[in-house]
């Protein structure tokens, strides 16, 4: 009992220090997307009259997800904003629970766990991917691993009907995530079942790759030009052709500790197993990804994003760092010291400039939205400076289009068109004249112009902020 109350409240440490120093992301990167899909799902009188819904950018991307959270908005007397909190610690804590019976399957020692939990809460990069460590806001690929990383404690324990229905229900809210954990589970299959004739395990698990890659190279087009042009300039993470050497370095560095364990003769077989299986299992992945993104770009090998899938890797070898340390250090008096430090540390890390830039003069960017939300009809449509993030969230208002716009271009080749088009025609409408914003206005039909105090316009002010003003145009 002692021993479960003390687990408990370990994760409970580890769940407020990550919510604590975790940087928000609310109202940047994807959840500025997301949110106003919830919102309108919610509310489906929200952002009628915004081009995302109009060419259902967001809704081929839809999950169980949207469903589930824009359920509870519906039903809960709490804002959104502190219903993604609440659920972003519970998400926190799941993990973190999860991580420990995947740990403890391993072997770990508790202070093993206690610094890898904390080494994934420093707000890094995984190589080129675009994503980092852990997610700071509750969003679909983070649940979508709790998920699978619960399969795979069920698959270790030998409960395979419950594990096939939870790698299903992965599938449900984030496909590419299970996708990988396919990936790795046919290669830990492979492994297991030839250990003994590892040569016809290597023989079976080329040929398959080869089977499955030459048919896609014979009978899977390429992928349309003017497409693939627009990918590669919005989401260049998912092109590994693209990837800057620091890039290469960062994921080199956090997969070190795993390539290190796996020589160290005291690791544990079912660590070296894991290790084995999630970096073969990479590997295949990243050959896929300069095939069929680089070399024969195809659908829907592009959209998978399969840099994004060398987490999993990254996660064993943190797990291994863990180990290594936990072998090094054994007096509990240094252990603390250990963990304080490491503690500092990832505070540190969070804290960088690079982190705190996202969210700069977010509070006058707010200040507008709400402005915008209490003083205009939710029909109404802003043209906002193309390269700002998030206005739709607390505004509740369409807008003409921003650049984070661009990452649905996966989803929809009619969406990604358009987006182009907006893009070239918005890109620099700050530095144009009146007569520019005008045609704009004729083409697009919005209602309000938000635009930097330098830009004197000759259209009626209705609002101005410290850096702002907001003009109109025509009455929703």
């Amino acid at each position: 009992m002692k021993s479960k109350i003390s687990l408990l409240l370990v994760l409970l440490f580890l769940t407020l220090f990550a919510m604590l120093i975790l940087p928000s992301e609310y109202y940047t990167e994807d959840m500025v997307l997301q949110i106003p899909f919830i919102s309108f799902l919610a509310k489906p009188k929200l952002y009628t009259n915004d081009y995302l819904q109009k060419y259902g950018a967001t809704s081929t991307q839809l999950s169980f997800y949207y469903l589930l959270v824009a359920g509870l908005v519906k039903f809960l007397p709490l804002d959104l904003f502190n219903l993604l909190r609440i659920l972003h610690g519970v998400y926190l804590f799941i993990l973190f629970s999860v991580l420990y019976k995947f740990s403890h399957f391993i072997g770990l020692s508790h202070f093993a766990y206690i610094l890898f939990i904390i080494f994934l809460i420093s707000h890094l990069h995984v190589g080129g991917s675009g994503i980092t460590l852990i997610e700071s806001e509750f969003i679909p690929r983070g649940l979508g691993l709790i998920v699978l990383l619960y399969t795979a404690v069920l698959i270790f324990e030998k409960r395979f009907k419950t594990s096939f229905v939870l790698a299903t229900l992965s599938f449900l809210i984030h496909g590419t995530t299970s996708i990988f954990g396919f990936l790795v589970g046919v290669v830990a299959f492979i492994i297991n079942k030839y250990k003994k004739r590892m040569v016809w395990g290597v023989i079976v698990l080329i040929g398959g790759y080869g089977i499955g890659s030459l048919f896609l190279w014979l009978y899977v087009p390429r992928l349309d030009l003017d497409w693939l042009k627009i990918l590669r300039l919005r989401n260049s993470y998912a092109f590994i052709d693209t990837w800057t050497f620091r890039s290469w370095i960062n994921l080199l560095i956090l997969l070190l500790p795993g390539a290190i364990c796996l020589w160290l003769s005291k690791t544990p077989q079912r660590l070296k197993d894991l290790i084995q299986c999630s970096y073969i299992g990479g590997l295949i992945a990243l050959s896929i990804q300069i095939l069929f993104t680089s070399v024969k770009p195809i659908f829907p090998i592009t959209i998978l994003q399969l840099g994004r899938l060398w987490i999993i890797p990254v996660y064993i070898s943190l797990v291994s760092l863990a180990y290594m340390i936990a072998n090094l250090v054994k007096k509990n008096l240094t252990r603390i010291v250990v963990i304080i430090t490491v503690g500092l540390l990832v505070i540190c890390i969070n804290k960088r400039s690079s982190v705190l830039a996202q969210t700069s003069h977010l509070s006058e960017w707010l200040e507008i939205q709400k402005w915008a939300q209490e003083n205009t009809a939710t029909n109404c449509v802003f043209l906002v400076p193309f390269f700002t993030k998030g206005f739709r969230v607390e505004s509740q208002r369409a807008i003409v289009g921003e650049y984070k716009d661009g990452t649905l271009s996966f989803y929809s080749r009619d969406f990604a068109s358009e987006w182009e088009k907006r893009r070239i025609d918005l890109s620099s409408w700050q530095q144009n004249n009146d007569a520019y914003i005008q045609k704009l206005h004729q083409k697009y039909l919005f209602h309000y112009i938000v635009d930097k105090k330098d830009n004197l316009r000759s259209f009626p002010i209705v609002f101005e902020s410290k850096s702002y003003r907001v003009y109109s145009l025509i009455k929703c």
